[in-house]
């Protein structure tokens, strides 16, 4: 969590600055804001060593058991589905909640268990 004396700092750093229209700019605030809670994540997850991408691919894999693999892309991008895997592995982590098992329909498509 922010100690104090950085939130002041943080506070005070934001009054000082003039940002004309751009204290306007929904874009701009929505911005800031996912800036904040990106900050927090990784202080939340900092030793699991996870990004949010990650994170949100294995909360999927998590709430649906069975998921096959094509679907889970089809849900994010599809990079994000490999790299996920792919770090995994290096971390010497098993897929997590992915089996290497065959679907009884394609012995090339793997499922979530």
């Amino acid at each position: 969590m922010l100690s104090a004396k950085r939130k002041e700092q943080g506070a005070a750093a934001d009054a000082a600055i003039d940002l004309g229209p751009l204290g306007d700019s929904v874009g701009y605030l929505m911005r800031r804001a996912q800036v904040a809670i990106f900050q927090r994540f990784f202080e939340l997850f900092a030793e699991f060593d996870i990004r949010p991408a990650q994170y949100s691919i294995l909360t999927v894999i998590e709430r649906n058991p069975g998921l096959s693999q094509t679907r889970l892309a089809a849900s994010r991008p599809r990079a994000t589905v490999v790299r996920t895997r792919s770090i995994s592995r290096q971390r010497g982590r098993p897929w997590s909640a992915v089996s290497t098992g065959s679907t009884p329909s394609s012995t090339r498509a793997y499922r979530s268990s």
